[in-house]
């Protein structure tokens, strides 16, 4: 790991530490909300939201570390320096949050235009992990040794997508059909709609 590689991941472990630190002085302060009593949105609890106004503090706090472990930064590098000992200062705007605004919009107009709404491209779409996007392609990673990457999402069913038992359904529908059509000798090819594996 490179020395830069490892700042980055001290920075973010860092930064979810403060997070942890954060919710557990919010939650000794203002109390934990009861079952009846609607959470804090973020808007009431800092200054200065433009874009994540409407959502609870825990999801606005979530939503800085997604931004965080996207982008490979910390706190500081949005916010200015002086924010890391001064909660107040966290308002204080830069051009790097006019710039994270301007690209949450993007992103929630592709989202909304190509993706029906739902939350398809994200921060992490494009950097993965770092603070600019690269954008040429790393050919070692093409023609050198294959990359096994292991899959670290579960991906939900498209609704649009049959699932396996309707697949199983159709191919049923389809052998019965095209043994009716079928000559007796059952010399026929058989077309059946490949089903994932259960």
């Amino acid at each position: 790991m490179s020395s830069r590689s490892a700042l980055g991941a001290i920075g973010i472990a860092t930064f979810v530490l403060a997070l942890v630190g954060y919710g557990a002085v919010y939650e000794v302060a203002y109390g934990q909300a009861g079952p009846a009593e609607r959470p804090q949105l973020a808007e009431e609890v800092f200054k200065n939201v433009q874009i994540l106004r409407g959502i609870p503090v825990k999801e606005f706090m979530g939503t800085m570390g997604m931004f965080a472990a996207s982008t490979g930064m910390n706190c500081i590098e949005c916010h200015v320096e002086e924010a890391g000992g001064d909660w107040g200062r966290y308002a204080d705007d830069t051009d790097l949050k006019r710039t994270t605004r301007r690209m949450m919009a993007m992103v929630t107009s592709l989202n909304k235009s190509m993706f029906g709404g739902r939350q398809a491209v994200t921060c992490f779409s494009c950097h993965r992990g770092v603070n600019r996007p690269r954008v040429i392609p790393d050919l070692t990673v093409q023609y050198g040794d294959p990359i096994i990457i292991e899959p670290d999402e579960i991906l939900a069913q498209d609704p649009a997508e049959p699932t396996p038992e309707q697949l199983q359904v159709a191919n049923a529908a389809l052998d019965a059909c095209l043994a009716l059509e079928s000559p007796a000798d059952g010399d026929r090819d058989r077309h059946t709609a490949d089903a994932p594996p259960a």
